[in-house]
């Protein structure tokens, strides 16, 4: 999984690991590009959702398009 954040978050992300398998892929001054080998899991879900605005979901598809959804349900609920 691929995972994009905008700076300063990266710098967040880098001192608080989203998880143990966290590499650095890119870090400058305008974005931290991270991977992570995990299976995702409703939990992963919820600490993707408190960075919504900082971050980019570079792939695979189907953890975007999972993402998405969860934005969209919460989107509906609050109206």
């Amino acid at each position: 999984i691929i995972l994009s954040f905008k700076q300063p978050q990266g710098g967040f992300i880098k001192s608080l690991p989203i998880h143990h398998s966290q590499k650095i892929l890119l870090d400058d001054e305008n974005e931290l590009t991270i991977e992570l080998t995990l299976v995702p899991t409703y939990d992963f879900y919820q600490e993707l959702l408190t960075h919504a605005e900082r971050l980019k979901i570079v792939e695979p598809k189907t953890v975007k398009d999972q993402y998405l959804e969860f934005l969209q349900k919460a989107a509906e609920m609050n109206g």
